[in-house]
């Protein structure tokens, strides 16, 4: 790794050993690019993360060149399709057919899939029938400040898709 992935990993590591912090609560978004940069040093930092409770979240998916082979040197916890698959998915039968392979391709990882960028409620609809377990975007829930997060989630609501 070099000097800034190092003090990010040691950033984050000690931020994950934090008491008050509930394991399994920090989730890291890493770019196709910072995985494959150096496949050993990437293993060995995500094992590190997962022993601390850390997740992982490959970000852009199936927008960049990541080969079958290197996803499977550094399987990520979660996969965020990039909106080029998601934005106003049902009205283009190509993207469906990519976005869906981009999802089983996922399951059969035993990787959680993100859709990233829902626009409509047909598009939100496409993704939890095809088994997609989380999405993001407008349709769901509007962008917000960090702040109102928190309110919201003490208030209980909840999306409906």
């Amino acid at each position: 790794l070099g000097d800034d992935e190092g003090r990010t990993l040691d950033a984050v590591l000690t931020a994950a050993g934090d008491p008050r912090l509930p394991h399994g609560a920090l989730d890291l978004l890493v770019s196709e690019a910072a995985l494959l940069r150096d496949v050993p040093a990437s293993r060995a930092s995500l094992a590190a993360l997962r022993r601390a409770g850390v997740t992982v979240t490959l970000v852009d998916f199936g927008a960049r060149a990541i080969s079958l082979p290197q996803l499977n040197d550094v399987v990520p916890d979660r996969v965020k399709l990039h909106r080029l698959f998601v934005h106003d998915v049902v009205h283009e039968p190509e993207r469906m057919a990519l976005a869906r392979s981009l999802i089983a391709l996922a399951q059969t990882s035993s990787i959680v899939s993100i859709a990233d960028g829902i626009s409509s409620d047909a598009d939100a609809q496409f993704f939890k029938w095809e088994g997609c377990e989380l999405g993001q975007g407008d349709a769901l829930v509007a962008a917000c400040a960090p702040g109102d997060v928190a309110q919201w989630m003490a208030m209980g609501k909840r999306v409906a898709h």
